[in-house]
Protein backbone atom coordinates (compact mmCIF):
# COMPACT_ATOMS: atom_id res chain seq x y z
CA UNK A 1 0.00 0.00 0.00
CA UNK A 2 0.95 3.43 -1.02
CA UNK A 3 0.85 5.67 2.39
CA UNK A 4 -2.07 8.36 1.75
CA UNK A 5 -1.43 11.84 1.82
CA UNK A 6 -2.68 13.42 4.78
CA UNK A 7 -4.37 16.13 3.03
CA UNK A 8 -6.30 13.83 1.02
CA UNK A 9 -6.92 11.13 3.99
CA UNK A 10 -7.58 14.23 6.92
CA UNK A 11 -11.14 14.87 5.63
CA UNK A 12 -11.81 11.36 5.52
CA UNK A 13 -10.42 10.33 8.69
CA UNK A 14 -12.92 11.40 11.12
CA UNK A 15 -15.94 10.08 9.29
CA UNK A 16 -14.59 6.69 9.30
CA UNK A 17 -13.51 7.39 12.79
CA UNK A 18 -16.61 8.44 13.94
CA UNK A 19 -18.19 5.18 12.02
CA UNK A 20 -15.98 2.81 13.84
CA UNK A 21 -16.50 4.84 17.58
CA UNK A 22 -19.99 4.00 17.03
CA UNK A 23 -19.51 0.33 15.89
CA UNK A 24 -18.06 -0.48 19.13
CA UNK A 25 -20.20 1.41 21.37
CA UNK A 26 -22.97 -0.59 20.07
CA UNK A 27 -21.07 -3.69 20.11
CA UNK A 28 -20.28 -2.59 23.92
CA UNK A 29 -24.16 -2.00 24.60
CA UNK A 30 -25.47 -4.74 23.19
CA UNK A 31 -27.22 -2.94 20.37
CA UNK A 32 -27.26 -5.31 17.80
CA UNK A 33 -29.38 -4.42 15.17
CA UNK A 34 -27.33 -0.71 15.23
CA UNK A 35 -24.25 -2.01 14.67
CA UNK A 36 -25.18 -4.52 12.24
CA UNK A 37 -26.48 -1.90 10.11
CA UNK A 38 -23.47 -0.54 10.07
CA UNK A 39 -22.19 -3.51 7.78
CA UNK A 40 -22.43 -3.52 4.02
CA UNK A 41 -24.77 -6.73 3.59
CA UNK A 42 -22.08 -8.81 2.52
CA UNK A 43 -20.13 -7.42 5.15
CA UNK A 44 -17.42 -9.81 6.66
CA UNK A 45 -15.90 -10.21 10.02
CA UNK A 46 -13.01 -11.44 11.31
CA UNK A 47 -13.40 -12.25 15.11
CA UNK A 48 -11.95 -14.03 17.37
CA UNK A 49 -10.19 -16.18 14.95
CA UNK A 50 -13.46 -17.27 12.38
CA UNK A 51 -14.51 -15.59 9.68
CA UNK A 52 -18.26 -14.22 9.85
CA UNK A 53 -19.99 -13.93 6.30
CA UNK A 54 -23.05 -11.68 6.32
CA UNK A 55 -25.31 -9.84 8.55
CA UNK A 56 -27.03 -12.91 9.34
CA UNK A 57 -23.84 -14.95 10.79
CA UNK A 58 -22.57 -11.79 12.24
CA UNK A 59 -25.75 -11.26 14.04
CA UNK A 60 -26.08 -15.33 15.75
CA UNK A 61 -22.68 -14.88 16.81
CA UNK A 62 -23.19 -11.65 18.82
CA UNK A 63 -26.43 -13.00 20.14
CA UNK A 64 -24.21 -16.35 21.56
CA UNK A 65 -22.46 -13.83 23.34
CA UNK A 66 -22.11 -14.55 27.12
CA UNK A 67 -25.18 -12.33 29.04
CA UNK A 68 -22.58 -12.13 32.02
CA UNK A 69 -19.37 -10.74 30.40
CA UNK A 70 -19.13 -7.57 29.45
CA UNK A 71 -16.37 -5.89 27.06
CA UNK A 72 -15.37 -2.21 26.49
CA UNK A 73 -13.54 -1.21 23.34
CA UNK A 74 -10.86 1.37 23.54
CA UNK A 75 -9.86 2.78 19.76
CA UNK A 76 -6.65 3.98 19.23
CA UNK A 77 -4.07 5.55 17.05
CA UNK A 78 -6.24 5.10 13.48
CA UNK A 79 -4.96 6.22 10.00
CA UNK A 80 -6.25 6.12 6.91
CA UNK A 81 -4.38 3.57 5.01
CA UNK A 82 -6.14 3.32 1.61
CA UNK A 83 -8.64 5.13 -0.29
CA UNK A 84 -10.64 5.57 -3.49
CA UNK A 85 -13.74 7.35 -4.30
CA UNK A 86 -15.75 4.51 -3.28
CA UNK A 87 -13.75 2.46 -0.60
CA UNK A 88 -11.29 3.13 2.44
CA UNK A 89 -8.68 1.39 4.51
CA UNK A 90 -8.85 2.92 8.28
CA UNK A 91 -6.06 0.79 10.47
CA UNK A 92 -6.40 1.16 14.01
CA UNK A 93 -5.61 -0.24 17.59
CA UNK A 94 -8.46 -1.66 19.59
CA UNK A 95 -7.52 -2.44 23.73
CA UNK A 96 -10.84 -4.68 25.48
CA UNK A 97 -11.64 -4.75 28.79
CA UNK A 98 -13.26 -7.54 29.72
CA UNK A 99 -15.29 -7.89 33.41
CA UNK A 100 -18.01 -9.95 34.75
CA UNK A 101 -21.49 -8.22 35.30
CA UNK A 102 -21.93 -5.84 38.90
CA UNK A 103 -25.29 -5.67 40.40
CA UNK A 104 -26.19 -2.34 41.63
CA UNK A 105 -24.68 0.30 39.45
CA UNK A 106 -21.03 -1.10 41.54
CA UNK A 107 -17.98 -0.38 39.08
CA UNK A 108 -16.25 -3.52 38.62
CA UNK A 109 -12.60 -3.94 39.37
CA UNK A 110 -10.49 -5.78 37.12
CA UNK A 111 -6.52 -5.97 37.07
CA UNK A 112 -6.11 -4.33 33.67
CA UNK A 113 -6.68 -5.23 29.90
CA UNK A 114 -7.26 -8.33 28.28
CA UNK A 115 -5.67 -7.72 25.27
CA UNK A 116 -4.90 -5.44 22.07
CA UNK A 117 -5.94 -5.99 18.52
CA UNK A 118 -5.12 -4.37 15.63
CA UNK A 119 -8.13 -3.46 13.31
CA UNK A 120 -7.72 -3.31 9.57
CA UNK A 121 -11.10 -1.91 8.11
CA UNK A 122 -12.55 -1.81 4.84
CA UNK A 123 -15.13 0.85 4.55
CA UNK A 124 -17.54 1.16 1.46
CA UNK A 125 -19.97 3.39 -0.19
CA UNK A 126 -22.59 1.66 0.33
CA UNK A 127 -25.52 3.03 -2.48
CA UNK A 128 -27.51 5.40 -1.05
CA UNK A 129 -26.38 5.04 2.29
CA UNK A 130 -23.04 6.70 4.06
CA UNK A 131 -19.55 4.57 4.68
CA UNK A 132 -20.43 0.93 5.50
CA UNK A 133 -17.89 -1.57 6.98
CA UNK A 134 -17.48 -4.11 4.29
CA UNK A 135 -14.44 -6.26 5.93
CA UNK A 136 -13.00 -5.58 9.61
CA UNK A 137 -10.12 -8.23 10.79
CA UNK A 138 -9.72 -7.81 14.63
CA UNK A 139 -6.36 -9.61 15.56
CA UNK A 140 -4.27 -9.84 18.54
CA UNK A 141 -1.14 -8.08 18.86
CA UNK A 142 -0.83 -8.55 22.74
CA UNK A 143 -2.57 -10.79 25.38
CA UNK A 144 -2.28 -9.53 29.06
CA UNK A 145 -1.21 -11.30 31.91
CA UNK A 146 -4.38 -11.38 34.32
Amino acid sequence: MTPVPSSAAAPLLGQLVQQLHRFFHQLDERRYDAMLAQFTHDGRWLRQGQWLDGREAIGAALKARAGHVQTLHVMTNAYVADMSDDQAVLEAYMTAYRYTSVDGGAVARIAGPSKLNRVHTVFRRDAGHDWRIAEQQMVAALAFVE
